[in-house]
């Protein structure tokens, strides 16, 4: 049986949904008023993972100006739970605050899929820094925390990144 705290978790979550899904918003729509900052591909070994494409208003990347969208062009199926494991191992790796990411990856259980080769997970930051993910420009759902866009997109483009040579191509330094 679903304890209380989780069906209100889901109905908010379907809520966002039906909000998100009602502005009939798609990935062009998104990025059609933003430019192309960057982009980069994360290999491992000698596959590619996936192609990763910045946009910001200005086509230049600068720290907390939003609006901001991140792109990620899956070349590989990857299941939701790596997907998360993945995200909490890079915030371990910048050493964010534990007691703020833990809620943050329940919340993005409910909304992360399974990716499969070809797919599109955009996670789109408003101006107000507001952060929502679309999946195959669908809406999914997004976490209204005020560090969450920030921490988000930190995994790609913090300077402590453990992805350096991305952040440099994302942000057009490369």
């Amino acid at each position: 049986m679903m304890r209380l705290g989780e069906a209100i978790t889901k109905l908010k979550l379907l809520l966002m949904i039906s909000l998100l899904a009602s502005t009939n918003v798609s990935h062009a729509t998104i990025t059609a008023d933003l430019k192309p900052v960057g982009e980069a591909t994360l290999k491992w070994m000698f596959m590619d993972i996936y192609n990763a494409s910045l946009y910001s208003r200005t086509g230049n990347y600068q720290e907390l100006h939003y609006p901001q969208a991140l792109t990620i062009h899956y070349h590989k199926n990857i299941d939701r739970q790596r997907l998360i494991d993945a995200t909490r191992e890079q915030w371990q790796q910048q050493q964010l605050n534990a007691a703020l990411y833990k809620p943050w990856l329940s919340q993005l259980t409910l909304i992360f899929p399974d990716v499969k080769e070809g797919d599109r997970l955009t996670f789109y930051v408003s101006e107000q820094g507001e952060g929502f993910f679309y999946y195959n420009q669908v809406p999914v759902g997004g976490i209204q925390h005020p560090d969450f866009a920030a921490a988000f997109l930190g995994i790609w483009l913090a300077r402590n990144t453990a992805l350096p040579s991305l952040r440099k191509q994302l942000i057009g330094e490369q």
